[in-house]
């Protein structure tokens, strides 16, 4: 627990820090490139990291109040990813089903929004994992 907590905060710390470099009167250019840095990696892996961090506190059940209120905080990202990758699995299908056809229909082989539909599929199962493995944590 100690380990994904540590991480968690590095994570954040770096992000917080990669955050503040962007509001300092720096090039356009250097600024475009942080941003890449905080939106392709600092934020999902810090995102990922608090997952981590609030399971491993969660299966600990530890004693201390302040812990489990960081558990229950910590659960939050899992909950909402979940939900949002449901949510688009749930969704997008019907729109690539439509592209699959239209595409069809064109005489063109819809390789694209087979790729995309599936990969949609893939995420309905993903999000229903950590919504589960959220209530299984829990309990």
């Amino acid at each position: 627990m100690k380990t994904a907590i540590t991480k968690f905060l590095i994570s954040l710390s770096v992000l917080f820090g990669l955050t503040v470099v962007c509001f300092a009167p720096i090039d356009r250019s250097l600024l475009a490139i942080l941003l890449g840095v905080i939106v392709l990696v600092a934020f999902p892996s810090t995102i990922l990291l608090a997952i981590d961090a609030g399971r491993s506190i969660r299966e600990e059940r530890p004693s201390q109040r302040g812990l489990k209120i960081l558990g229950t905080i910590l659960a939050l990202p899992q909950g909402v990813l979940g939900v949002s990758l449901m949510a688009f699995g749930l969704i997008y299908p019907y729109f690539g089903i439509a592209s699959i056809l239209h595409e069809s229909s064109n005489g063109v082989f819809p390789f694209i929004p087979i790729l995309r539909t599936i990969g949609a599929l893939a995420m309905l199962g993903i999000g229903y994992f950590y919504l589960r493995a959220l209530r299984s944590s829990k309990g």
